[in-house]
């Protein structure tokens, strides 16, 4: 498989691809098979990030197969519990009618219990499977070349929790200031220069752009969620209107009044 240079380029065309989103990776084997792989603490945003890229499901067979690896979160925060269960029941039916098989790696002890009690809350076609390992569920969903599949999962999650440190402190300066900065002066406050700066992203198939992107989807999302005018919205994130128009449809395919009333409802 190979890189997604964000998640609206995996959406577009995710088979043999895969893709970063927040503390996880979302890939996709064949038409018939994709998978995510989550770590750490992710928070509301990181959930919606991996949620979004779970919307490619809408472009593949008429009937798949998901492998979910969570053995590696550390912790769950309810805002994200409340962002799943949200995003299932938007799209419960396209799931009970194209998801065929659902297996799930967990954590041990009390942690991957609780876990455990998420799938049957959520619904979907029959019980999660829940197996010991990533290579159980892979072999299970996959019994000729399970093992390969595996080892090349492994590896690219790898490869992304691995991010240089300059690339890591970037996405924390960018969330810090909204995505309002541009690459010169990201380049400068990190103390690097901005060709070193764009090296170290494109090494991480990302872009100063791609980046910038995503966080300000993150923050608009948010923003949207409250009362503020569209208007004082797209000047917090340094956009015009058209501009946060044209950022909120290349994520949903919907103008921001329109996401709005989804969101809220």
């Amino acid at each position: 498989m190979r890189a997604a240079e964000s998640i609206e380029a995996y959406l577009r065309a995710p088979v043999g691809r895969w893709v970063a989103a927040g503390t996880s990776v979302m890939w996709c084997h064949s038409p018939t098979l994709c998978g995510s792989v989550g770590w750490g603490n992710p928070v509301e945003a990181d959930t919606r990030a991996v949620l979004r890229a779970f919307d490619a499901f809408t472009r593949l067979a008429p009937e798949i197969d998901v492998l979910l690896d969570g053995s590696a979160i550390e912790r769950i925060e309810p805002a994200s519990v409340l962002s799943l269960i949200a995003w299932t029941r938007a799209n419960f039916e396209d799931i009970q009618r194209r998801v065929r098989r659902r297996v799930g790696v967990i954590p041990d002890g009390l942690h991957g219990l609780a876990m455990a009690g998420i799938g049957p809350a959520l619904g979907g076609p029959g019980p999660v499977e829940l197996v010991r390992s990533a290579r159980d569920g892979f072999r299970l969903l996959l019994p000729e070349g399970g093992d390969g599949l595996c080892d090349e999962v492994e590896a690219i999650v790898e490869h992304v929790r691995q991010t240089p440190a300059v690339v890591l402190a970037l996405r924390a300066l960018l969330v810090a200031r909204r995505g309002v900065l541009g690459l010169a002066e990201a380049a400068r406050a990190l103390g690097v220069s901005t060709r070193s700066l764009q090296r170290s992203l494109a090494d991480c198939s990302s872009s100063f752009r791609a980046e910038q992107r995503e966080v300000r989807f993150r923050v608009a999302d948010e923003l949207l969620a409250g009362d503020d005018k569209i208007a004082a919205i797209a000047a917090r994130l340094g956009l015009t209107e058209p501009g946060l128009a044209l950022l909120v449809r290349a994520h949903t395919g919907m103008t921001p009044a329109e996401y709005r009333r989804r969101r809220k409802a």
